[in-house]
């Protein structure tokens, strides 16, 4: 691994506030780079800290990271070979000396008040403070990504159970950096990732904030790696197997259901293939497993059982 590092100038912050620094992994990302560090340079609280990790890009995402560092007190990582998005974050995290440590993806924007917001949540409570972010559509529309998704954030113990079910933390998330060491920063696969650190960091003791004003704008495009559900549910199960492992058997029954549950909804999904290609009409049989996986998969699954042409058109919008 090579570094191409700039100067990091700029101002000390007060003792008031905790010093951050921000995380940027990119691959073949110049279309969108530049408007997430314009993000990160417009922002109300600047950050301490910028690490842009190149990781091989074949495009000229280095460029565009070069012409903001004389606005963003920023360092170019330059990984020689690409290693995924886990690698990536934690060699950007390996060259931060700040108290905490956000993640802007290379395709998405936070808004003006993002680092203040969640800087402020974090001198109230501690902990892992998760943003609240709008999903963001080719078309410019927008929708809230937590209430969309049904996702929930519970209180206090019941938070680790709940996340084996649902990942509710969002991957653009406020940690201490002293934690996200101690639990050894991200892991392969570079599927599920984020959602293994968080429950990493929850059995740590770490407890969630979830913030209710957006303040990210999470683009959803073609080449976004969480695309295809089928695609990453086997990697999903490996991230539960793995923290079934690791938890012990406190919490094994809330990983085994949640197994359950991603295995039905990997069935639902390879229907929903099938439905699109035509092949038709769900067969009866297979309903009564896949209404007691989730109300999720059972209300998408009854969809599929009597209208296959909606299902169609359903798994279509999902892929485009």
């Amino acid at each position: 691994m090579t570094a191409d590092v700039s100067s990091l100038g700029g101002d000390l912050r007060a003792p008031l506030h905790p010093s951050v620094g921000v995380v940027v992994p990119v691959h073949d990302g110049e279309a969108y780079l530049g408007e997430a560090l314009q993000s990160l340079a417009d922002q109300d609280l600047a950050a301490d800290q910028v690490v842009v990790v190149d990781d091989a890009s074949r495009d000229r995402s280095v460029d565009v990271a070069r012409s903001f560092q004389d606005r963003l007190p920023l360092e170019i990582v330059r990984l020689d070979a690409q290693r995924g998005v886990s690698a990536a974050r934690n060699a950007g995290v390996a060259r931060l000396r700040t108290q905490l440590v956000g993640f802007l993806d290379a395709d998405d924007v936070w808004m003006p008040t993002h680092l203040e917001r969640v800087v402020e949540a974090y001198q109230r409570n501690g902990g892992l403070i998760s943003p609240a972010a709008l999903i963001w559509y080719p078309d410019g529309s927008t929708r809230p990504f937590h209430r969309w998704l049904g996702l929930r954030v519970p209180r206090g113990r019941r938070q680790l159970p709940a996340l084996l079910q649902h990942n509710f933390v969002f991957v653009g998330s406020l940690v201490p950096r002293s934690d996200l060491q101690a639990v050894g920063g991200f892991r392969e696969p570079n599927v599920g990732e984020d959602w293994d650190l968080w429950i990493r960091l929850l059995a740590r003791g770490l407890r969630v904030t979830q913030l209710h004003e957006p303040t990210v704008r999470y683009r959803r495009h073609g080449a976004n790696t969480t695309n295809s559900r089928a695609r990453m549910i086997p990697s999903i199960v490996d991230v539960l197997e793995r923290a079934e492992a690791e938890l012990g058997a406190r919490y094994e029954p809330a990983v085994r259901r949640s197994i359950r549950r991603h295995l039905a909804e990997l069935e639902l999904e390879q229907r929903l293939a099938a439905a699109a290609a035509g092949a038709g009409r769900l067969d009866a049989s297979a309903l009564p497993a896949l209404f007691r996986a989730s109300s999720r998969v059972s209300a998408r699954a009854l969809v599929l059982g009597l209208a296959p042409r909606m299902a169609r058109r359903v798994s279509r919008e999902r892929s485009g």
